[in-house]
């Protein structure tokens, strides 16, 4: 069921009453990004994400278990993740924009489309509504997050990478595929290089399946686009915020 308008006027309202009074440290606005959100049927999916890449954090930090689920199944079906939301529409017979709302983790899932999904992937409900699937099916996450990240590179970029690192392509290669470990400085120049949010633990957050935009230059691009999209009034009551969050340092 979609949020009504008065309701995701109160949702919105509440963000921006906790916009103003974050902290300034990056913990700070990790706490407050998880509290803003855990109200996500009160807010849209797009300012959990637009909020997500303003403070400097993954959007699936949010996100309940059953969405997160969702995700992994898709990605473990080997579904490209520009085709999520249409493999997800077709498996509930609904229109891409549901689809798309149940992937950003914004609306409410009925029992009947959790039913379906579940059956579809032979899990049971209960365990697809709480249980992390990622970690009970012991996934890599270290190596899912690294295909995952250079994947968006171009070959060119890829030697680049390595290069930046002091390492071989091959070595990227092997750390993708789980045959060679990255040391730990290793892991926290990789989240360097790809600007990732301080916090970000390569081992254990499972970065491949956030919606979110990895590189910079996609993250501007990404924000661009969804500001476009918004309406006159929408911007008028955002402006203070993102203001505010916009002049940081």
């Amino acid at each position: 069921m979609m949020p009504s308008k008065d309701t995701t006027g109160m949702g919105m309202k509440c963000v921006m009453s906790s916009l103003c009074l974050y902290d300034s440290s990056i913990y700070g606005d990790i706490n407050l990004y998880r509290n803003i959100m855990s109200m996500g049927n009160c807010v849209a999916g797009q300012f959990r994400r637009l909020f997500a890449i303003l403070l400097g954090v993954w959007e699936y930090w949010a996100v309940d278990s059953l969405t997160l689920n969702i995700r992994f199944l898709l990605w473990r079906d080997d579904v490209k993740r520009d085709e999520w939301a249409a493999k997800l529409a077709d498996m509930l017979e609904c229109d891409i924009h549901r689809a798309q709302e149940i992937l950003g983790g914004g609306v409410d899932i009925q029992p009947k489309e959790i039913a379906v999904v579940a059956k579809a992937y032979k899990v049971g409900v209960n365990d697809l509504r709480t249980q992390n699937l990622v970690s009970e099916e012991k996934t890599d996450v270290l190596s899912a997050n690294i295909r995952h990240l250079i994947d968006g590179l171009a070959h060119g970029q890829r030697k680049q990478f390595a290069a930046q690192l002091g390492v071989d392509v091959t070595t990227v290669s092997r750390w993708s595929t789980a045959a060679q470990r990255p040391t730990k400085t290793k892991l926290r120049r990789i989240c360097d290089y790809f600007g990732l949010p301080v916090a970000t633990n390569l081992e254990a957050d499972p970065v491949f399946l956030s919606l979110d935009p990895v590189t910079g230059s996609e993250m501007k691009r990404w924000l661009h686009e969804q500001i476009e999209g918004l309406d006159s009034d929408t911007i008028r009551n955002l402006f203070p915020a993102l203001q505010r969050l916009l002049k940081r340092g």
